[in-house]
């Protein structure tokens, strides 16, 4: 943070810096009246502004920047000048009133410094910055370990034991259920291979000190057992309604990607396929009713 708001105040600086400012201010106002500085007198007119010392800033124009600029004598151009201070407090008032608006590109070119501060920094300390990382790591989890290790180990042995023991069903009744249909076997299959997955994401989340995550997931596993307990008291056309659900979800989902791709920069799902895939779905609402599109459709009787 520290680094972020003197990168932020050195910009600001930057922008309201005499030799940066009073140069463009004045330089606009001329280019409004026609007159176009040659580098010579803008090279000047910086060293001027950054030395202010003096109240008057003195440029020499030449006879043909006058006359290019539409103006019948020197006099005439003299008394416009006049009242170019004035014109110069307007512009300086201005910018106050609007700060705000100037800070957005500052802000903008904060940013972009900071990132490549940042990056070239990393890179250059990359070897230092992941040792130290991973010393750190490592004194926490031995910590971690001695406190937690043996929680977190009986509970890959009751993922392991779960595991077995679905697998061991899904090798031994598979077949019979193929032959009578039986669509809860399968949704029941499916779930308890999701739920491993999810007890496995929990225990790595667990061993690694993300507790906050492993909740996260715990939430999930449990809607997860919710869903098989449900279809398990259920009779069979409710599984068979869960696993039709998955099409009209597919479907759900790529017409939300089909609406936000071109502003992702990614393709649009080809339109055969996509037409498909809403044949699909429409086929299926029209058969359960249309409370079938929302989620947790498959259960809304």
């Amino acid at each position: 943070m520290t680094t972020l708001q003197k990168i932020y105040d050195d910009a600001i600086q930057e922008l309201l810096r005499p030799e940066n400012l009073l140069p463009e201010l004045i330089q606009n106002r001329l280019s409004d009246l026609g007159v176009n500085l040659t580098k010579k007198q803008l090279s000047k007119l910086k060293k001027q502004s950054t030395d202010l010392k003096n109240d008057d800033i003195q440029i020499e124009f030449n006879d043909k920047q006058v006359v290019n600029a539409g103006f019948k004598d020197e006099e005439q151009f003299r008394e416009v000048l006049a009242n170019l201070s004035d014109d110069l407090v307007s512009d300086i008032n201005q910018i106050g009133d609007n700060l705000n608006d100037n800070l957005d590109s500052a802000v903008t070119g904060i940013i972009e410094k900071l990132t490549d501060e940042k990056l070239k920094r990393f890179k250059r300390e990359s070897n230092s910055i992941q040792n130290h990382h991973r010393k750190y790591i490592k004194r926490f989890q031995k910590d971690h370990e001695k406190f937690w290790g043996k929680a977190t180990k009986l509970l890959e042995i009751l993922i392991l034991i779960s595991f077995e023991v679905g697998d061991t069903f899904n090798r031994e009744l598979r077949n019979d259920s193929l032959h009578h249909d039986d669509n809860i076997f399968d949704v029941l299959t499916r779930l308890h291979a999701r739920t491993c997955q999810l007890a496995f994401e929990i225990n790595t989340l667990l061993k690694t000190g993300y507790a906050d995550g492993a909740i996260a997931r715990w939430r999930a596993l449990h809607e997860t057992t919710v869903i098989a307990i449900f279809i398990a008291t259920h009779e069979n056309e409710v599984a068979e309604r869960f696993i039709q659900h998955d099409i009209v979800e597919a479907f759900n989902a790529a017409e939300s990607y089909q609406e936000q791709c071109d502003k992702l920069g990614f393709e649009p799902i080809p339109e055969e396929e996509f037409c498909k895939m809403k044949v699909e779905s429409d086929n299926l609402i029209d058969k359960y009713g249309k409370n079938f599109k929302g989620d947790y459709g498959w259960a809304y009787d």
